[in-house]
């Protein structure tokens, strides 16, 4: 500041003088201040062209005056001092430095920050900047309002998809600024969120699709049987209970039919349980057949079945079990074989107040009567019945101390030559003789023995008996030729250690092994099963004999007789029964006795009762024969007269001397 000015106080409204003696020119006082800003966020902003508000006017513009164009500042160059004039005709922008002594940018005042305007006074251009500004400050108020509008669409976008919205978007507009970068980022995140969301859905519905077939295979296995789809006993005790309630409630009462394979172990035990298993499907399906819709076919275990038919009376329901039995009639092709699948039904008719326990025990000892009396039947359940099934579970608990004391006896019915006479080979039968009910027959026990698993341990009493018979009897035998037969169930064969039991009784009692023959029926030969083929090896090792029981009762094939280690075959007594009345019959018969040396095998025709047909059969060039007209089953002690008479008539009146 020059020596010969007084030093003014600043005031507000006063002029700002720099260091050159200078002032700022005032800006008018319509224009509002621009307040500070922050140290931290202060930006270098090119002020408007304004002077300051509260700058003291020197002299007074002419409002309506026409104002240039502004113009540009020059670059930020050194100027010679000028001495303070006032045109406003020309203005000219005035630089200012800084107080630190560096040249600052046109427009700021020092360190202070406040934008200032060029040193002029009421010139055009000043009021034509004036004006700029005003038209930028409404286009910025527009601005704002979209700006704020695209905010509140971008919140209702989240609100959207934040709500499950995933399909809604929004379209960015034409300015392409920041705000349309971050709506064009949302747009991608929901078309993710969309895809992830479908992708669960899929997810979701497959596991759903999942959980509902486990819980239908679940309902499945806990009501139906595996193996035929039929339902199992959970099931149709329930089919019971519910035909019940019907009849309580004004229908007629249901009935129970249960039916039971006859012979199925034997199918089981001798072709495989694959074999037995395919049966069991196809009775399955044949009873189903048979069915009305409204009735229920089960399964419930191993060979037995049920029907429950409600609303039903005992007419119709014994009608249904003789269609069922019908429909097992035909013979069933298992493994490109042939066989037969009878079967044995009790029938218990529902009556009030009863219960499914009741029907069931009872429709089983039906069943039960069904088999002793000749199998292959059905029959309805009487009050009676119930002293047959504790008299059947009496023999069970009494047989197996039967077996190791001494109430079984063997008995044995002569094999005959056709051409001499003489007996040749006997069959070893067992009868029970029970303390209390006296003599009981086979057919009272052998089955139950073969349904509790005690035939096994019978099997085994006969094998060492018989070969201690024979063993008593070696010197009444001068034909080498001489067999005792024992009937040998199919449990019994596939059971380890057979072959070996015999061998240490034969040795045990001094007997050669071909004083043995075993009988075993003709499925059980016809077997597959790796546990049976190896109980014949053995037996064929051994030098033990092997004949084929009932030869023509339904499973019969030549083919596998010339497989099996078999000699001789016996013809089941009921090809023989009008052997002499029927002339196609006597044909047939002789056929079969044709096949059966064709293979290089012995025939033994069993059931012979009459002369006559001792006659036809010697005629069709059978060999051996058995029956009552032989002779009955015998005391061991009558067969040994026998064998004693035989063998003094073999040797002569000399004594075959």
């Amino acid at each position: 500041m020059s020596s010969d000015q007084p030093r003014r106080t600043r005031k507000k409204g006063a002029v700002k003088h720099d260091r050159a003696g200078r002032a700022d020119v005032p800006q008018p006082d319509a224009e509002p201040k621009i307040p500070k800003q922050p140290a931290a966020k202060r930006r270098m902003v090119k002020p408007p062209a304004t002077e300051p508000p509260d700058a003291e006017r020197p002299d007074q513009r002419q409002p309506d005056a026409e104002q240039p164009a502004p113009q540009q500042p020059e670059p930020h160059q050194p100027e010679p001092h000028q001495p303070e004039t006032h045109q406003p005709e020309t203005p000219k922008p005035r630089r200012k430095r800084a107080s630190s002594g560096t040249s600052a940018p046109s427009g700021f005042a020092g360190t202070a920050g406040i934008p200032t305007a060029p040193d002029t006074q009421g010139s055009p251009d000043t009021e034509s900047t004036a004006g700029t500004s005003g038209t930028a400050s409404t286009s910025g108020t527009a601005d704002t309002e979209a700006t704020d509008q695209r905010m509140a669409q971008v919140l209702q976008l989240i609100v959207d998809l934040a709500t499950g919205r995933l399909d809604a978007r929004l379209e960015p507009s034409h300015a392409h600024d920041e705000l349309d970068a971050v709506i064009t980022g949302i747009n991608m995140l929901a078309e993710e969120l969309q895809e992830v969301y479908g992708d669960l859905e899929s997810r979701v519905a497959e596991r759903t699709q999942m959980l509902r077939q486990a819980q239908s295979e679940l309902e499945r296995l806990a009501l139906r049987d595996p193996l035929t789809g039929l339902a199992n006993r959970s099931l149709v005790g329930d089919r019971i209970a519910q035909a019940l309630a019907w009849g309580e409630r004004g229908a007629r009462f249901p009935a129970v039919l249960l039916l039971d394979l006859d012979g199925f172990k034997t199918i089981n035990d001798s072709l495989g349980h694959t074999a037995g298993d395919a049966v069991l499907v196809e009775v399955a399906r044949r009873l189903s057949t048979v069915a009305r819709p409204m009735d229920t076919v089960a399964r419930l275990g191993g060979d037995e079945f049920a029907l429950v038919i409600p609303d039903t009376t005992a007419e119709q329901a014994e009608e249904v079990a003789a269609a069922a039995l019908e429909s097992l009639k035909e013979p069933l092709l298992v493994h490109g074989r042939s066989v037969w699948a009878l079967a044995s039904i009790g029938i218990r008719v529902g009556a009030a107040g009863e219960t499914t326990d009741m029907l069931l025990r009872d429709a089983d000892t039906a069943m039960y009567e069904a088999k002793t009396s000749g199998r292959g039947r059905a029959m309805v359940y009487q009050e009676s019945m119930h002293s047959m099934v504790q008299r059947r579970l009496r023999v069970v608990s009494e047989l197996g101390s039967a077996i190791r004391s001494s109430e079984l006896r063997l008995v044995y019915q002569p094999i005959v030559d056709l051409a001499s006479g003489r007996t040749v080979a006997v069959e070893a039968l067992v009868r029970w003789h029970h303390p209390h009910r006296g003599l009981i027959m086979p057919d009272d026990f052998i089955p139950v023995a073969e349904d509790s698993g005690l035939v096994v341990d019978l099997g085994y009493w006969v094998a060492e008996a018989a070969i201690k018979q024979v063993s008593e009897w070696q010197s009444l035998l001068d034909d080498d030729d001489f067999r005792v037969y024992l009937n040998v169930s199919p449990v019994e064969l596939r059971r380890p250690g057979l072959s070996e039991y015999l061998r240490d009784n034969l040795e045990r009692f001094g007997v050669p092994t071909n004083r043995l023959a075993l009988e075993i029926s003709e499925t059980a030969l016809m077997s597959q099963d790796v546990a049976g083929l190896l109980a014949l090896k053995g037996i064929e090792e051994l030098g033990v004999s092997l004949e084929i029981d009932d030869f023509g009762t339904g499973y019969s094939s030549i083919a596998y007789l010339r497989q099996l280690p078999v000699d001789t075959v016996k013809v089941d007594r009921s090809l023989i029964t009008e052997v002499t009345d029927d002339p196609r019959q006597r044909v047939f018969v002789g056929a079969v006795l044709q096949l059966i040396h064709s293979v290089g095998c012995r025939a033994v025709v069993e059931g012979v009762e009459e002369r006559e047909q001792a006659e036809v059969l010697f005629d069709l060039g059978c060999e051996r024969a058995q029956g009552f007209y032989f002779g009955r089953p015998m005391s061991p002690e009558a067969m040994t007269s026998r064998l004693a008479l035989q063998a003094r008539l073999a040797r002569g009146p000399d004594g075959g001397r």
